[in-house]
């Protein structure tokens, strides 16, 4: 193991059967639609905030709904996993549903979110010695010193997600390793369709917290624990009845059944 990332962290956290098969196995599966949704909104939400460190403006907005229609049309030439619902419909059905969900999310986006924020940094690489290098990406530096990562879902998350969440964690890290001190706040911001509590297609629920040094060291404790595990062979599945195999693209494909328990 050369190097570990808050994907890999978060998928052996999860089921380490996945990670064998993903990391150890060499096993690649094709993408689900609600991955290459949020990885097109990534690209367009990117694009955006670099014009904008350069410029000092703002993209058209149809610039960002062309970037991101591109980049789904772009992986959905390829394979992609569908599920039996997906299947039903058929791949292009999927593709438009797909493409009108993000064009909503990213135009609830830019108006809530994006025209507000002047970023210093986007996509900001940082590399944290811990065991093992940890590498990582920060989506967003806002000016006020702010923190923030971007998730595209169904739902709005639970009010406690930012406080819990072990990624906001590496990235408080990664700003103190960067700048020489934790960041003032750290944002989650959930770009969410459909919008049930402000009964429309597309809104921003947004997450504010903090860290501080304790649960800095309990995540390095974590992480030590993880490191030793995989060095060890150690790789655990969660229960059958866990919400992870729900969402398992080895379950979909049916090569992770020998493994449960």
């Amino acid at each position: 193991m050369k190097y570990l990332s808050f994907s890999q962290i978060n998928m052996y956290s999860r089921c380490g059967i996945q990670y064998h098969l993903r990391y150890i196995e060499g096993i690649k599966i094709p993408p689900k639609s609600a991955l290459i949704l949020g990885s097109a909104f990534h690209k367009a939400q990117e694009a955006e905030y670099i014009n904008k460190i350069e410029k000092n403006e703002d993209l058209p907005i149809d610039e960002l709904f062309d970037i991101l229609s591109d980049n789904i049309e772009e992986a959905f030439s390829e394979d992609v996993l569908l599920d039996e619902e997906e299947q039903s419909k058929g791949k292009e059905v999927v593709k438009a549903a797909i493409k009108d969900n993000g064009i909503s999310m990213m135009g609830a986006y830019y108006d809530e979110i994006a025209t507000k924020t002047q970023p210093v940094a986007v996509e900001e690489k940082f590399i944290l010695d811990m065991h093992v290098p940890i590498i990582g990406f920060i989506d967003l530096i806002t000016d006020e010193g702010i923190v923030a990562d971007t998730k595209t879902a169904g739902k709005s998350p639970a009010k406690n997600e930012a406080d819990k969440s072990q990624q906001l964690t590496i990235y408080a890290l990664g700003y103190k390793e960067l700048y020489g001190h934790l960041p003032e706040s750290l944002r989650l911001d959930y770009v969410v369709a459909p919008c049930t509590s402000k009964k429309a297609k597309s809104c921003v629920v947004t997450l504010e917290t903090k860290r501080n040094e304790e649960q800095i060291k309990r995540l390095a404790r974590r992480v030590e624990r993880i490191v030793d595990g995989i060095n060890k062979g150690v790789f655990i599945p969660p229960d059958q009845g866990s919400w992870a195999c729900s969402y398992c693209g080895y379950r979909d494909i049916g090569i992770c059944n020998e493994y449960l328990i």
